[in-house]
């Protein structure tokens, strides 16, 4: 399902840098993704070792930047090589370019780091799954605490960073 909209997403990008094209950009910049997903299983683990599995995606703009515009948050820029100001020069970036990057997920007990891990995106679907697994130290003192699960995407070529909402899972006994 996925799929199709990104392909769908695609055939009307291919449709608008001709608009794009026609018009003419002058500057290449990175966009903002619309959005990036995460979502925890289970959301409670009570015996070590703990293990959660974080998944979700990238969430794609619907159109391609107009020509000339700047600051533009809900479109994808063009994509134009180092000093060139013709947008004729200019193309739509790829599925790969756009889906590209990393995407860190860490779990946290207040201030302390519990577990970090760092995946790469699914080029083909823009999506990612990390699984975080850690044993209850004594320094962690894990007792039916709240951990909060924090995920960023690093950005790429296309996208500046962004970060997903903020997760709650429980970890351990009380």
């Amino acid at each position: 399902m996925k799929r199709i909209v990104i392909i769908a997403a695609l055939a009307v990008t291919a449709m608008l840098l001709l608009t794009a094209l026609a018009a003419g950009q002058t500057e290449a910049q990175k966009g903002t993704p619309a959005g990036v997903t995460a979502k925890a299983k289970p959301k409670v683990d009570k015996t070590s070792p703990f293990k959660f599995k974080i998944s979700g995606a990238l969430t794609l703009p619907p159109r391609i930047c107009t020509p000339g515009a700047t600051g533009q948050t809900s479109c994808i820029p063009l994509n134009c090589g180092p000093g060139v100001t013709n947008a004729k020069y200019c193309g739509v970036p790829t599925l790969a370019q756009i889906c590209g990057g990393k995407v860190r997920v860490t779990i946290k007990k207040g201030s302390r780091t519990l577990k970090k891990k760092t995946v790469k995106l699914n080029t083909s679907t823009c999506t990612y799954k990390a699984t975080l697994s850690f044993k209850n130290k004594k320094k962690h003192k894990l007792k039916g605490v709240k951990a909060k699960v924090s995920t960023r995407f690093l950005g790429n070529t296309v996208f500046k960073p962004m970060n997903a909402k903020t997760l709650k899972v429980k970890v351990g006994k009380k």
